[in-house]
């Protein structure tokens, strides 16, 4: 089963001729074990998000899904817009998001989020 993008999203060809930055609002408390939002803002103020986590958050996730008893006691894992890092850091949030870029995958992999007037600087 293939996704799209969301009907907001902007063309992908216009996304790679933009610059961005990337903005985490949260501190990234274990690199190795963790997830996090990162928000993707481009020039013309276009925003999206992602979550970024990590496998070892996926497998001890799926651990206490078993104990507690959530879904169907750990026999899946779940998480929309999600990608999976080896580690949580703003290079790695960075390069994932140049080869998403480069790929033609962003919109797949982040969800639109708002449109803000870019500031003036």
């Amino acid at each position: 089963m293939s996704s799209t993008p969301s009907s907001k999203s902007l063309d992908i060809n216009v996304l790679r001729r933009m610059s961005y930055h990337i903005e985490v609002f949260e501190p990234i408390v274990d690199p190795s074990n963790d997830n996090i939002d990162v928000f993707v803002c481009f020039a013309n103020g276009a925003k999206y998000v992602a979550t970024f986590l990590t496998l070892a958050f996926v497998v001890e996730t799926m651990k206490s899904d078993k104990t507690l008893g959530d879904r169907c006691e750990g026999h899946y894992f779940f998480w929309t817009d999600a990608i999976i890092v080896d580690v949580l850091s703003l290079e790695s949030f960075d390069r994932v998001v140049k080869d998403l870029l480069d790929t033609g995958d962003f919109n797949f992999a982040f969800v639109f989020v708002e449109s803000e007037q870019p500031s003036q600087n």
